[in-house]
């Protein structure tokens, strides 16, 4: 015998048409300069509610996309956060009356850009070292040379 309040027709409308909350992508969008933002992409039916939670409380966040519509009776947005700090973690939060999904981030503090102005250290090294022994094999030899008095006998103009 199936349940009194599965057979209303409001109830199998919302079941017809409704859908969850599922956050579909969580990404950061930034740089140092211009600052860094979190963005969470959501899907659901009713539009689902989005907050945003920080290391310690609610945080303010805007929508970005307006609602567009997916799927039969899927909505689609996007909602932002504006001012995320490397090194912290940030919670979306997603909710309609059908449930809730929730996805965590970790902002990883950004790894510094190889400087495209200076030469490496090491390789810097190993040209100093590779251009030091030539020059002290050259004057070298030549002392080597000047003692032994081999070009005593070599002359290079004819008279």
């Amino acid at each position: 015998m199936d349940a009194p309040w599965i057979c209303h027709p409001l109830v199998l409308l919302l079941f017809a048409t409704g859908a969850p909350p599922k956050i579909l992508a969580l990404s950061v969008e930034g740089s140092e300069q211009s600052g860094y933002r979190a963005l969470c992409r959501v899907q659901g039916s009713p539009l689902p509610d989005v907050q945003w939670l920080g290391p310690d409380d609610l945080l303010e966040a805007s929508v970005v996309e307006p609602m567009t519509v997916g799927s039969p009776g899927r909505y689609h947005t996007v909602s932002q956060l504006r001012e995320v700090d490397p090194g912290q973690q940030y919670t979306c939060s997603a909710s309609n009356p059908l449930g809730k999904d929730q996805a965590a981030l970790y902002v990883l503090h950004p790894r510094p850009l190889p400087s495209s102005t200076g030469t490496p250290t090491l390789l810097l090294l190993l040209l100093s070292v590779a251009l030091g022994a030539k020059v002290v094999l050259v004057v070298g030899v030549g002392v080597w040379v000047v003692q032994r008095g081999v070009l005593q006998g070599v002359s290079c103009w004819r008279k």
